[in-house]
């Protein structure tokens, strides 16, 4: 295999919004996969790393086998890009992070807080040494659906430190006349999770059965031997339940309809590129949301696109084409990378020349000019 695993488990962002815990007092952690490269850079190598986000009822090991494919292709000859460090992360409510803070997941879920839990990661890789944003280390987030917000909204908080954000069929778009239409769905959804079983059969037909069911066996039974947990009670009776409780993913498909409008405002003032992916057999998001988001971004910033065969479960739908579209965005952003360490390196390291060069263009108020001579180092 050519790299590590590694589950870790770092704080997550807090204080957190009232009643996101049960007592304000409560701190959060997150666990998370992460994968290292054991092939070491060419040098003067770019180097990417990927930060994954899997979406409602889902957990990191959703994209396991994405991130197999990414490190795999990338250690070809003549790839094109080099991948150092891929993480892949349990939102607090799921996963073995639901596990870790069982207790103290409270009604509120403020989905914004998803993407500065992504930073707290990147932050905690930091101190030692990986996860790191500089001209020849690039940082791309990836998420689905929830997921996918959570890495729009670390772009969001941190431009400097997210290269680029890959939003998989995320939700990213609401209005008020659509409150009623989810109130109705959310109601419905609340009557189908299921989060406990009496046999390993039940487990089996709730996936089977469950809108789950259109995904690839590869990425869905990933996810499943990741979420199942074996309970044994005081008559030794054996029963199974999701590491999510019915209550936290509840509380997370509720938590859109107060969560989107601050997104909304993030994607018109936005600052880091986008990779906008959807799935075109998908109907989770309303027919608008797909135009409104990739028009309203600021100038330049919208990258990349890809409508790609699939539901709203996209990634596991179509993990092929999923891995494809993110092969596609490492070579590109490789190549704007190298172009910018190029520029940096043309304007050479002569500290006074450089303010000189600054100020000149700072006292003639010549903004574009400004924002050219100051480029992100």
């Amino acid at each position: 295999m050519s790299y590590t695993i590694e589950k870790k488990t770092c704080a997550a962002y807090g204080p957190r919004a009232p009643r996101s815990t049960i007592l304000p007092s409560d701190r959060l952690v997150q666990v998370y996969n992460k994968y290292k490269s054991t092939v070491p850079p060419q040098p003067g190598q770019v180097q990417l790393s990927f930060v994954f986000s899997h979406g409602t009822g889902m957990n990191k090991s959703v994209w396991h086998y994405h991130i197999d494919q990414l490190f795999q292709k990338s250690q070809r000859p003549n790839s094109g890009y080099y991948i150092d460090v891929c993480v892949s992360v349990d939102a607090v409510s799921h996963g073995d992070s639901a596990l870790a803070n069982e207790g103290k997941i409270g009604p509120v879920y403020w989905w914004d807080e998803s993407g500065r839990d992504l930073l707290a990661v990147i932050r905690h890789e930091n101190e030692v040494g990986d996860l790191v944003s500089a001209p020849d280390r690039r940082i791309i987030t990836v998420g689905h659906s929830l997921g996918g917000n959570a890495a729009f909204m670390a772009g969001f908080f941190d431009p400097n430190v997210v290269d680029c954000a890959v939003t998989v069929d995320a939700v990213l778009y609401t209005e008020p006349s659509m409150r009623p239409r989810f109130t109705k769905i959310f109601k419905k959804i609340a009557g189908l999770l299921i989060d406990r079983f009496d046999t390993e059969d039940e487990v089996k037909l709730f996936y089977d059965m469950s809108f789950y069911n259109t995904m690839d066996k590869r990425v869905l039974n990933d996810f499943v031997a990741d979420e199942i947990v074996t309970v044994v009670d005081d008559d030794e009776e054996v029963s199974y339940r999701t590491k999510a409780s019915k209550f936290a993913q509840m509380a997370t498909y509720l938590g859109s309809a107060y969560s989107l409008n601050l997104t909304m405002h993030a994607i018109q003032s936005y600052r880091t590129s986008v990779c906008h992916v959807t799935g075109n057999q998908a109907t989770w998001n309303p027919p608008q949301s797909k135009p409104w988001v990739r028009s309203n971004l600021p100038e330049g910033k919208l990258v990349k696109t890809a409508d790609i065969d699939g539901t709203h479960l996209v990634h596991g739908d179509n993990p092929d084409g999923m891995v494809q579209v993110l092969v596609e965005l490492a070579q590109d952003r490789t190549k704007v990378a190298q172009t910018n360490i190029d520029q940096l390196k043309s304007q050479g390291s002569d500290r006074a020349k450089l303010l000189e060069v600054s100020e000149e263009k700072l006292y003639a108020a010549d903004l574009v000019e400004v924002a050219a001579a100051t480029a992100k180092l």
